[in-house]
């Protein structure tokens, strides 16, 4: 899993970086490089729930008790403080380039911003991701799975 979830940041970083320099004006081309920028950020995104089941088991582990309901609440909170300030990022970023909402039509300058949010500010919430989730997610799938025998095994030892 943390392979994967790496490959598809990294992923998503470089094609960003590609789209951003091609540009818009071969079509095709944008759109298949978007295709596949898309399938690098799914990754992580369906993954998420994963982790968070691996974060209960350690919790599980460390501490004696399993708090499903906390680690998921807090999972989907910071899922939506993200799109709050991803969202707030997104309108700071076409304010700077003179966006207008209410134009017929977009300047050059404004058009130029709408393709750095969609190309380029999206890296920077990458790169952290990356950074944060290399340095600090520590728990790999054979330490989840030596957790849980261990825990069954005490449990049975219980029982018995």
């Amino acid at each position: 899993k943390y392979k994967i979830f790496m490959w598809g940041f990294s992923s998503a970083i470089i094609l960003s970086v590609l789209q951003y320099f091609v540009g818009y004006d071969n079509f095709y081309l944008f759109l298949v490089i978007n295709l596949f920028k898309m399938i690098g950020l799914l990754l992580p995104m369906l993954m998420n729930g994963m982790f968070s089941a691996d974060c209960v088991e350690y919790g599980a582990y460390v501490n004696g008790v399993r708090n499903e309901g906390v680690t998921f609440s807090v999972q989907t909170f910071s899922t939506k403080l993200g799109s709050a300030f991803s969202g707030a990022i997104g309108l700071f970023v076409l304010g700077l380039y003179g966006y207008d909402g209410k134009a017929e039509a977009q300047t050059a300058r404004a058009l130029e911003g709408i393709w750095v949010n969609l190309t380029l500010v999206p890296i920077i919430g990458l790169v952290i991701a990356f950074i944060v989730f290399g340095l600090f997610y520590k728990l790999r799938e054979e330490d989840v799975e030596k957790m849980v025998l261990e825990m069954k095994r005490e449990e049975s030892l219980k029982v018995d």
